[in-house]
């Protein structure tokens, strides 16, 4: 069961991370493509096990994967709205306002993405010991 969720969720999170980076307007960062992942990947895991499975099954097995694929194409597109875009400054007054504007961001950002990626790991974790039980 653990590996029949993991799986879809995985891939889906691959996929919407290799067609997402137009999102990003000019973020060119491994690490934001890194965080989009993991992002995607635990949104999309933690959601498609509480909801109930549905879609096509390959050869009568294998696991509905539908659930999985709209959590993550709507989680994404919630992460590709959110994200600023990157703008070149025009005069060093906008250069540094847009320097504090980053800073703030980035520590704002910082703090929901360790909320929300601790917050899903209790979710993914509470779901299995509450099957398993």
């Amino acid at each position: 069961m653990f590996f029949y969720d993991l799986i879809p969720a995985l891939l889906i999170a691959l996929a919407l991370t290799a067609i997402f980076p137009i999102g990003f307007r000019g973020h060119r960062g491994v690490s934001a493509f890194f965080l989009f992942f993991v992002l995607i990947f635990l949104a999309t895991w933690a959601v498609g096990i509480w909801v109930t499975p549905f879609g096509a099954r390959a050869f009568g097995y294998g696991y509905g994967w539908i659930s999985f694929l709209i959590t993550g194409i709507l989680f994404a597109l919630l992460i590709t709205a959110v994200i600023p875009p990157a703008r070149r400054p025009r005069n060093r007054a906008e250069a540094r306002k847009q320097a504090r504007d980053q800073a703030a961001f980035l520590v704002t950002f910082n703090f929901f993405f360790w909320v929300l990626v601790i917050g899903l790991l209790v979710v993914i974790t509470v779901r299995y010991l509450y099957l398993y039980h």
